[in-house]
């Protein structure tokens, strides 16, 4: 079945009534994205960092109170 064109203009109402709804449902969509993105993102951050599983392998990590860093006991590599 082929596609059939009704010959038909849209009058200024018209085009003013598709505007209006293209524009609510582009802030719709964007505010439904948004939330998406921070339901994703907030945990992640609240988080903090973790552990890579190379570092997780070597053992526990020493922290030394007076360095910002954090040392692996175990084997030198």
């Amino acid at each position: 079945m082929g596609h059939r064109h009704f010959p038909y203009e849209a009058s200024s109402e018209d085009r003013l009534t598709l505007a209006k709804w293209k524009r609510g449902t582009a802030i719709v969509y964007g505010c439904a994205l948004l939330l998406l993105v921070a339901y994703v993102a907030i945990p992640r951050i609240l988080a903090g960092p973790t552990i890579t599983t190379a570092a997780a392998a070597d053992g526990p990590a020493k922290v030394d109170s007076h360095v910002a860093r954090t040392t692996t006991t175990g084997r030198r590599n």
